[in-house]
Order: C-alpha cells, then sequence, then structure tokens
C-alpha cells in the first residue's frame, strides 16, 4: 500500500497544523502544536500530500527511496514554494521518517548544495520493490554504523554517496576527518563488480571497496573489490 504524507498548513499564516501519515492499514496524525490544529478535520482544502505510491507525481513513481531528492522538481509537480518543501522536508527528518544521505565533495559547502538522496527509517513503508527496499535497509545499516562511531567512538565520521557529473556513482561511501575509507555498492543479486566501483576504486586506491549482495551463492575478491553476502558483511558492523 502507499504510504503518505498529509501536513496541514494552518490558517493563521504558515503555521503547520499537523501531519497525517497513512498507508491504508492506519492512519496516525500528529498535533505539531497551535490553534490552527483545531481546523484540521474540515479543511482539506489546506493538505499538501507527499504520495509515496505508484499512483504519485512523477517524482515519486520514479520511487523516492535511493532517488536524488529535488526541492525545485517536487515543488514544481505539488505546485508549492521550494521552501515550503525543505521545510516539510525538514519536518519528515525531525520525526525520524525519512533520512538524507548527501554526496561526498572535499569542499564541504558544495556537498550540501548538491541533491542529496532520500532513504526511509523503516524499510517496510518502500513501496513494492525489492531491490530498493534492499537498499533501503543497507542505508539504514550503514546510518547505525557511523552514528555509533561518532557517538560512542568520538570520530569524525560521516554517510555519502558518490556521483560524477557524467554520472558514474556509488551507492554509499563513508568518510572519517573528510577522507573516504569505504566504497559500496548494494545489489540485490549481481556478483559482478560494478564498472562505477571498479572506476572509483583505482581513483581511490586506499578506500576499501566492498560490493555486498544479497543473494550470492559464493564471495570472492575481483580487481581489489570484495563481493559479500550482504546479509553477514553488514552484521559485522559496529551497531
Amino acid at each position: 500500500m502507499p504510504l503518505e504524507f498529509g501536513l496541514s498548513d494552518g490558517r493563521l499564516g504558515t503555521c503547520i497544523s499537523a501531519i497525517e501519515i497513512t498507508n491504508g492499514h492506519f492512519s496516525r496524525k500528529i498535533n505539531c502544536g497551535g490553534e490552527a490544529y483545531k481546523d484540521y478535520e474540515e479543511d482539506t482544502e489546506l493538505t499538501k500530500t507527499f504520495n509515496v505510491g505508484p499512483q504519485g507525481t512523477a517524482y515519486e513513481q520514479r520511487g523516492l527511496t535511493g532517488s536524488l531528492l529535488s526541492d525545485s522538481s517536487l515543488a514544481e509537480n505539488l505546485q508549492i514554494a521550494p521552501n515550503t518543501v525543505k521545510k516539510y522536508i525538514g519536518i519528515l527528518e525531525s520525526l525520524y521518517i525519512v533520512f538524507l544521505v548527501r554526496p561526498y565533495h572535499r569542499q564541504i559547502a558544495r556537498s550540501l548544495l548538491r541533491e542529496p538522496k532520500v532513504y526511509l527509517y523503516d524499510s517496510g513503508y518502500v513501496k513494492n520493490d525489492e531491490g530498493r527496499r534492499f537498499e533501503n535497509s543497507c542505508a539504514q545499516a550503514l546510518l547505525k554504523h557511523v552514528q555509533f562511531l561518532r557517538d560512542v567512538n568520538g570520530r569524525e565520521v560521516e554517510l555519502h554517496y558518490l556521483r560524477t557529473k557524467d554520472k558514474r556513482g556509488v551507492d554509499f561511501a563513508v568518510a572519517e576527518d573528510g577522507r573516504l575509507t569505504l566504497l559500496l555498492e548494494a545489489k540485490l543479486s549481481d556478483d559482478s563488480p560494478s564498472p562505477h566501483l571498479t572506476y572509483f576504486k583505482e581513483a581511490i586506491p586506499e578506500a576499501r571497496a566492498v560490493q555486498i549482495v544479497g543473494r550470492l551463492r559464493r564471495e570472492s575478491r575481483d580487481k581489489g573489490i570484495e563481493i559479500s553476502r550482504a546479509a553477514e558483511w553488514l552484521s559485522r558492523l559496529e551497531a
């Protein structure tokens, strides 16, 4: 079933009065505070909906999980201002519904200007796409890993992804003290080394390169890339 995030603007300006989360099996309303919440039940014209189901906008039909998050494209499809999209995404982050993975760049300011990828904290809400659900689960495990290293060990570790102008990319990259230490590609069943991962391994030889596969018969090593079973590799992470 599609998961919907409904956000209602209050009549008193830009106050967000409430958020409703539905997936066909339950409906949860979160009061964001303020007098505007009293109008939420009746004032359906003020509701903007983020529909992550297959019947959503053109942006969402591509699949929200693991996609690049374009504020301008999403704003155009929903017919709202880009700043409003940023505000809504910020709310979903604060509620631990979604988290963003930003591209790696040595210049932090540039990485913040580039489009992040968006993932859900609960992989059960990923639409009926096994590959995207698998990638989302990998993102969750890696996020917990880097958060543990930061919070418990005090290490300056961040989770990113890699993308070049010619669209070569790697699903995930871990950087410590600003330097890449891990390049990781997540595949549901493809056990042949990703050409993009091979390219980045050659460009950044000091970084460990791993391709984790959900359905893998035999682990191997090829061109400096570790081909590993996803469940076993992820289970060895710090958290």
